[in-house]
């Protein structure tokens, strides 16, 4: 059986992996392969832009899997937590925490989750962020003032914890230029213990609303992005109450429309 370019380029890929002998080459071969699976994972979003967290990355760690990390798992015990994702290559060690985006508060866990328990013996770690509504690239700015300004400072919850937050996120480095679709970036932070932490940040473009008339008036996508709708306000309420329950009606009105008008 003769071999496709594609699969010559797989196995030049897995061979290539044989040659690594530090961590520098374990992570720079590892989030080359992350990039690609996750860019290939956005041109296929109509199915991914209302699938669960775990889905999401369960489908990323079976095409690692493919393509030579064979020592790949999920929700794997470190650091007194369960960590999402975790590869072990010739002794050398990568995890990620990955978080659909709710909103900045749910994101901002998922940092908290990698700076105070997952990396303990850690010193470059990943962090997924699943996209899956519209404005992208104001989310990603939102997100990055959320940081920079502080703006968890303000937040319900965190009134006993901040200077231990503080310690960690008092100075917080991002790129001034990046383009999220080229590769990854990276953000500095500290860890509770005062040294740094470099977090490797991906952002997967789940998101899938088309405009034209076939997409517009497919039923199977409305009821999807009005169910996607109604969860992501319940999640942003649920880490601010204070929002009020107002905002769901219009919402649950418009699931449960589309989910009639398609059983009709």
């Amino acid at each position: 059986m003769s071999l496709t370019n594609s699969r010559l380029q797989k196995l030049e890929r897995i061979n290539e992996k044989k040659l690594i002998s530090n961590f520098d080459d374990f992570e720079k071969a590892l989030l080359v392969d992350l990039y690609r699976i996750i860019r290939r994972m956005e041109s296929s979003s109509d199915k991914y832009f209302v699938e669960k967290e775990d889905d999401i990355t369960t489908e990323i760690i079976g095409r690692l899997f493919e393509a030579g990390w064979t020592n790949t798992e999920e929700q794997t015990k470190v650091g007194g937590g369960s960590v999402d994702l975790y590869i072990e290559y010739n002794g050398f060690k990568w995890i990620c925490e990955a978080k659909r985006n709710y909103g900045n508060l749910n994101l901002f866990e998922g940092l908290l989750q990698l700076t105070t328990r997952y990396a303990k013996n850690q010193e470059k770690v990943g962090f997924f962020i699943y996209h899956q509504k519209n404005a992208l690239l104001s989310s990603i700015t939102s997100f990055h003032d959320f940081l920079t300004s502080k703006k968890w400072g303000n937040k319900k919850g965190y009134e006993e914890f901040l200077d231990d937050i503080e310690a960690c996120f008092s100075q917080v480095i991002i790129p001034k230029e990046f383009s999220y679709d080229k590769s990854h970036y990276t953000i500095e932070v500290k860890k509770l213990c005062g040294s740094p932490l470099k977090i490797r940040v991906f952002w997967a473009d789940f998101s899938f609303n088309p405009l034209d008339k076939s997409g517009r008036e497919s039923k199977s996508i409305q009821i999807k992005n009005a169910r996607l709708n109604l969860m992501t306000a319940f999640f942003e309420y649920e880490k601010n109450p204070s929002s009020g329950t107002e905002q769901f009606v219009p919402l649950l009105q418009k699931y449960f429309r589309f989910e009639e008008e398609s059983n009709s």
